[in-house]
């Protein structure tokens, strides 16, 4: 099957219209652009949200029904919601180019979201800045991640299932610009589970990247 660059499905028209009705948006706070793929409703993950918040502009995307299952329009509209999101918080445009080429954003990604955000890591590099995998969950394990350079946080509960855990080994085996941490009694879902834990160690590595690994005083 020949599927389309992702440039081409983003050059397509009423992209905006789509992106708008594919995804519920929420944005809050203020500082370095963050998106969070697919926030869980949960009452621990809300709460993380508002600490982050208070770091980054951060944005939550939840896919409504109307969002296309194929992984690369959903790539294509995501895309277009960084790129306007962005747009209109830098609100300015350098002969007509966004200045988000070079604000790369972090993205938080569980589950199978965690697909989406590699796929926009190898396709769209100049996007996307720091990756954080919760407990992946991935459908192709034989992709090569060789080319993605974002740097990136693999969370994986000590009691999630043994498929995240197979997945999150290979993640860490494969994506090389990546740290794999283990959250200490967590499950499937880290934010519920253990959200203290979870949210200490996210926050650290958004803010410090490398550096996290270095314990402060």
């Amino acid at each position: 099957m020949t599927t389309k660059p992702l440039s081409d499905a983003i050059n397509t028209s009423d992209r905006t219209t789509q992106a708008q009705d594919a995804a519920h948006l929420t944005s809050k706070g203020q500082g370095r652009p963050l998106f969070w793929l697919d926030l869980p409703y949960e009452e621990h993950a809300q709460t993380l949200a508002e600490q982050l918040s208070q770091s980054f502009h951060l944005h939550l995307i939840n896919w409504t029904e109307r969002a296309p299952a194929d992984l690369l329009q959903r790539a294509a509209l995501l895309s277009d919601l960084i790129t306007r999101k962005s747009e209109t918080m830098l609100g300015e445009t350098m002969l007509g180019e966004t200045m988000l080429d070079k604000t790369p954003v972090d993205v938080i990604a569980q589950g199978e979201a965690c697909q989406l955000a590699l796929y926009m890591a190898r396709n769209k590099p100049d996007q996307i800045g720091q990756l954080v995998l919760q407990n992946p969950i991935l459908s192709n394990q034989e992709q090569s991640l060789s080319d993605i350079a974002a740097r990136s946080l693999i969370l994986i509960g000590t009691k999630a299932s043994p498929a995240i855990q197979t997945c999150g080994r290979w993640l860490k085996a494969n994506l090389r610009p990546s740290h794999l941490i283990y959250i200490h009694e967590a499950g499937d879902s880290l934010s519920n589970t253990q959200p203290e834990r979870t949210s200490r160690v996210m926050i650290d590595f958004l803010n410090r990247g490398e550096v996290f690994l270095v314990r402060e005083n």
